[in-house]
């Protein structure tokens, strides 16, 4: 039942998609992400909703890319939903500037997740890992 109900939704989110939807383009997107087999074409719907603006969609794309090591274009996303006042995006941007050595930018983006409400744990706890992994010596 479950399955039949997934199948309707998921062509209806692309037909919605197709027609320029870009909130289908991006929930399709998500749903595709959940199907490991389906990576490449979540990949292309989130950045289709990315390229119309869609915020959110810029996080997933860019946290997608940042999964993949994609780092110049995954950072690129995430700088634009972050600047957009996305403090998710600003959070996984923040991880992705950490993981290329840069703390000095991650600690800005950090501070700018928690006051758009990422809880400050996982920002303590993003550094802390970083502190472990000797990342923080490298503000290149």
């Amino acid at each position: 039942m479950r399955f039949g109900k997934w199948a309707r939704s998921k062509r209806a989110y692309r037909k919605a998609a197709q027609a320029g939807d870009t909130e289908a383009m991006y929930q399709l997107a998500m749903k595709l992400q959940r199907e490991s087999a389906t990576v490449p074409e979540a990949l292309m719907w989130y950045r289709r909703a990315a390229e119309s603006g869609h915020i959110s969609a810029m996080n997933m794309l860019g946290g997608t890319l940042f999964a993949r090591k994609e780092l110049a274009e995954a950072e690129s996303w995430l700088r634009r939903a972050a600047e957009a006042g996305s403090a998710d995006a600003a959070y996984n941007l923040a991880r992705v500037l950490l993981d290329c050595g840069n703390a000095t930018g991650a600690e800005v983006w950090f501070q700018r997740a928690m006051d758009g409400g990422v809880p400050e744990s996982h920002v303590r706890f993003a550094f802390r890992t970083a502190f472990v992994r000797g990342e923080r010596t490298n503000d290149a």
